[in-house]
């Protein structure tokens, strides 16, 4: 990829060919243009050294000294001398001042750039025209997560990196005058071999021409072949499948489109201009389509990579500055300065910061002795998480945050933030909700996710989640779940639900949620209710479940259960009511297995 920051002398030819009018594309090369008389802006030149330093009246009088010589201006070996004259002075000006950001050391075809604070990767790729996956080739020690030799912590996504730190730069040769002019006396070989090839003869033609229309008929054949396998796959899948298939192609199709320097020499900026607006449309695109890629899909971190790295190298191409803000956060920040860094921060200003460098400040506040105060700063920071990274919070970063923080976490969410979460992650949360002292406020949030995974996920409820709420988070939970979403969940989640709400001390509202998830089991699998189930549900459990329930729907259940359900309610103080449930069973009795 070309860095198009280094493109000064390009700029200037422009200048001379009076296109100063385009100001806002001559600013995608590293200069910036006011008017037609090419009048250049002090400070434009950022990255050419020399030029950067240079006032804007000296600036105007070096673009008048190229102009002397006529209206086409120096020659190419005037040009050439002056402008390596410029570039040179600049460099012992800065070299001077100390205002290099690394330190580079050219080491045969590579170059060594040492970190310095406010660097990061994507800076380093972009200042040194290379891509963010080039550098992530040349430094696979930076994209580990873990420890690496030196015991410093790293993340796959290069996002943890240190003053110090050496990175090699790939460097690519540059071909020589002789390779260009040998590559063009190739080309111009060909062309004229091309013109005078000629057919021997037409009749040889003719014969030629009809094993060729043989072989498209054959071609056309295995099309059509190739094109039925396609539709009977396609009629195969599901239209959800059909939509994550095409969002991935999508995604793999999305291209930047290279730029190089002898390619960038003749193109106008409209035609730059024109490039830009269409990559920027495949970035765009390649994002919309990522949501369709469930989060618990197995390939869903890989696609998000390709999306993070096209949108990085587009970013790297156009020079623009809208990566997110990375701090480096090691393990030598306290929990103090991690909570002045959250507090010092609006919400949408922690949600520019890189991801990697968030779940950094949790952790460090985590090491603390945590106050009230850092409950509440690790609370924000994993709501900024899961409005940009929700599948970045996972249950490692959880186990970093305690009940606490769980807490904070969840009074701060928006609606609908939690069913975003990886399942696992909220499994993480229920566990660490409930091993703290947990309140009637925690319980109700522990009703909150398993609710939410009961909605995105129910077959991720698992009767060991259940068995960690206990009665009071299961009655929460059945607060927000309705019959349809009951019989979605397995039958050996509902039973443990039953049972820890039995083990509850049980109030008149658990009887009905017991009766709730008894007639649930019963209308979807009929099978699972057992004597001992429906001994453990007592009399008011057993009453609540029939109430609802036809003569017919108690036929389909097991003789044993309706037996064990009859002794039940006789056993209990008798009402009216149960009387009533009572002759129901007696009826259904018959016609049960």
């Amino acid at each position: 990829m070309s860095d198009l920051n280094v493109t000064a002398k390009q700029a200037f030819a422009k200048i001379q060919k009076h296109e100063a009018d385009t100001a806002i594309r001559a600013k995608k090369e590293g200069v910036e243009l006011t008017d037609t008389k090419g009048v250049i802006e002090k400070d434009s030149l950022s990255v050419a050294p020399g030029l950067e330093k240079k006032s804007s009246d000296e600036l105007n009088k070096l673009y008048e000294t190229f102009n002397t010589d006529g209206a086409d201006g120096l020659n190419e070996t005037e040009f050439e001398s002056l402008f390596s004259s410029v570039m040179a002075e600049g460099a012992k000006e800065t070299a001077a001042a100390g205002q290099t950001q690394a330190t580079i050391e050219k080491n045969g075809e590579t170059k060594t750039v040492t970190v310095k604070p406010g660097d990061t990767l994507s800076k380093i790729a972009r200042e040194n025209g290379v891509t963010l996956n080039q550098l992530k080739e040349a430094n696979p020690n930076l994209f580990k997560d873990g420890k690496d030799s030196g015991g410093k912590t790293r993340s796959a996504g290069g996002n943890l990196i240190y003053p110090g730190d050496q990175v090699q730069i790939p460097q690519k040769p540059s071909p020589t005058a002789s390779d260009k002019t040998s590559e063009t006396e190739k080309t111009e070989k060909k062309d004229k071999a091309e013109e005078t090839k000629k057919p021997e003869e037409t009749g040889k033609t003719e014969k030629q021409d009809k094993p060729k229309e043989s072989e498209k008929a054959k071609d056309s054949e295995k099309t059509k072949e190739t094109d039925k396998t396609k539709e009977t796959e396609k009629a195969d899948e599901t239209p959800a499948q059909q939509e994550i298939k095409k969002a991935k192609e999508t995604i793999d199709g999305a291209k930047i489109e290279e730029i190089t320097p002898e390619a960038l020499e003749t193109m106008t900026l409209d035609d730059l201009a024109a490039i830009q607006v269409k990559d920027s449309k495949t970035v765009e695109e390649a994002k919309a389509a990522l949501p369709a890629i469930p989060t618990d899909d197995p390939q869903r971190a890989e696609y998000e990579g390709k999306v993070q790295e096209l949108e990085t190298e587009y970013k790297t191409q156009y020079g623009v500055s809208e990566e997110p803000e990375e701090i480096v956060v090691d393990e030598g920040i306290d929990d103090n300065e991690a909570r002045r860094m959250v507090s010092s921060r609006k919400p949408e200003e922690l949600d520019q910061l890189n991801v990697g460098t968030r779940i950094g400040l949790i952790k460090a506040m985590d090491r603390g002795a945590t106050s009230v105060a850092e409950d509440q700063a690790i609370g924000q920071v994993a709501q900024s998480i899961a409005r940009t990274h929700p599948e970045a919070l996972s249950p490692e970063v959880v186990a970093h945050m305690d009940d606490n923080g769980i807490r904070e976490f969840i009074k701060g969410s928006a609606e609908g933030d939690l069913d975003k979460l990886p399942t696992a992650t909220r499994g993480a949360m229920i566990k660490g909700l409930a091993e703290g002292n947990t309140s009637n406020e925690e319980d109700k949030m522990i009703g909150q996710l398993a609710a939410s995974m009961a909605k995105t996920h129910p077959e991720a409820l698992t009767a060991d989640t259940v068995r960690m709420m206990d009665d009071n988070g299961v009655r929460a939970m059945m607060d927000h779940v309705d019959g349809e979403g009951l019989a979605k969940l397995p039958a050996d989640t509902r039973k443990a639900m039953i049972q820890e709400l039995v083990d509850g001390h049980t109030s008149d509202e658990e009887d009905k949620l017991i009766g709730r998830l008894g007639a649930s089991l019963a209308a979807t699998h009929p099978e699972s209710l057992t004597p001992d189930l429906v001994r453990s549900m007592d009399d008011n459990g057993v009453r609540a479940m029939t109430q609802d329930m036809s003569v017919a729907d108690l036929s389909k259940l097991p003789r044993a259960v309706l037996e064990a359900m009859r002794q039940e309610l006789r056993a209990g103080w008798t009402t009216e009511n149960e009387y009533q449930q009572i002759d129901k069973i007696t009826q259904a009795l018959p016609n049960a297995k």
